[in-house]
């Protein structure tokens, strides 16, 4: 497998949601793009209210608290992004300030791609071919992708 760099897409066209630039032209598709999740109450499904609080996790993770994302950081966002960026910081449970292939694993993430939900070990990459998430490194918002071809 060769392991290629592609940035994340924390872009206003994704939403609330952490979404993965995987065709690399530094917008959100969601035709041809993902979204990173978590299964946070871990049954199995990924919600929709998973899908954003996972997103306002990983960016709180990365020291972004603005949940929602408007530009401007309210006290209440401040407190609720430092309680989320607790919680998010037992994903990563080497403290490196990355998400490895293992953590990730761990903590029940899940990629969505054109609706349907993927392992992040395996997921359908734009070209064709099949990605699995190497790390996610929510601070400069990039993240690696293995491709099998």
């Amino acid at each position: 497998m060769n392991t290629n760099q592609i940035y994340t897409a924390n872009l206003p066209a994704a939403g609330r949601a952490y979404g993965l630039d995987l065709d690399a032209n530094l917008e959100f598709d969601p035709r041809h793009d993902a979204v990173l999740a978590f299964d946070l109450a871990g049954d199995g499904i990924v919600s929709e209210l998973d899908v954003e609080l996972s997103g306002q996790a990983l960016r709180a993770l990365g020291g972004d608290y603005d949940l929602d994302q408007d530009g401007q950081l309210s006290f209440d966002e401040g407190i609720i992004g430092s309680r989320m960026h607790s919680a998010a910081q037992s994903w990563d449970r080497d403290h490196d300030g990355l998400l490895s292939a293992e953590e990730l694993k761990r903590a029940r993430a899940r990629v969505l791609v054109d609706g349907r939900v993927y392992s992040p070990e395996a997921f359908p990459l734009p070209d064709g071919t099949t990605g699995s998430l190497a790390r996610v490194d929510p601070r400069y918002h990039c993240s690696w992708v293995a491709s099998d071809r």
